[in-house]
């Protein structure tokens, strides 16, 4: 297992969040309902390189809110171990029951900035990342705050097990040109599958189960921008 990288002043504080006792947010205690499902930071922490412990594939959603995606992906991929990366409590409740539920035992989720993936996971650790509609930060000056940068694909890539993907989807057209540029520059992947226009011609993403703003965005003339990313089996 690799070191650990160093952890950022905010986690501290970020912790306190789940020992929060106000009303302001209900859901915070909620999150103490479903142990072993809803995972504290400290927990899935602590799982770092011991995931999928039986080496079963591990794929891991960032954003997976109320578990649109992930469930019905589960349910599809039994033999596959999945990991719900989300930061709103109420997001997180939700997904819980409908967990709980269907009787899913292969979905463990965990409250986290998704931008520090690796606290969470060793290198060579995931299988396959699905990054779906990240917030595009549309305002100009608000921009630097989106996800995918160059900094953080390297890391996501160094995440990633040898032959592993990125699954990755945005109605946002210039942050897509933004995500173009970006793996452009990353050597240590290629885009195996690109698309422009999701709704138009849906079969490279055929195998994953819509997205909640992809049935948003049905019938209407925003397409849907999809790329699929590899690292080689072999370095």
């Amino acid at each position: 297992m690799s070191q650990r990288p160093p952890k950022p002043p905010w986690f501290s504080p970020y912790y306190e969040d789940l020992k929060r006792t106000d009303e302001i947010n209900i859901f915070v205690k909620k999150m103490h309902e479903y142990p072993g499902v809803i995972l504290s930071p400290k927990e899935a922490e602590d799982l770092r390189g011991q995931w999928a412990g039986s080496r079963r594939p591990l794929h891991v959603e960032v954003g997976c809110a109320e578990g649109g995606f992930l469930i019905p992906q589960s349910m599809d991929h039994p033999d596959v171990d999945f990991v719900g990366v989300e930061i709103r409590f109420k997001r997180l409740h939700i997904a819980a029951q409908r967990l709980s539920k269907r009787h899913i035992d292969n979905i463990r989720l965990v409250r986290y900035d998704a931008g520090f993936l690796d606290q969470l996971f060793d290198d060579g650790e995931i299988d396959t990342l699905y990054i779906f509609h990240p917030d595009p930060w549309p305002k100009k000056r608000h921009a630097k705050h989106r996800l995918f940068n160059q900094e953080r694909l390297e890391l996501w890539v160094r995440l990633l097990a040898p032959g592993g993907c990125i699954e990755l989807k945005t109605d946002a057209g210039d942050y897509f040109e933004e995500m173009k540029a970006v793996v452009a520059g990353e050597k240590r992947i290629t885009v195996e599958v690109l698309s422009e226009y999701l709704q138009k011609d849906p079969s490279p993403a055929a195998h994953l189960p819509s997205t909640r703003f992809e049935k948003l965005f049905t019938g209407k003339e925003t397409p849907i921008r999809y790329m699929r990313l590899r690292k080689p089996a072999t370095d």
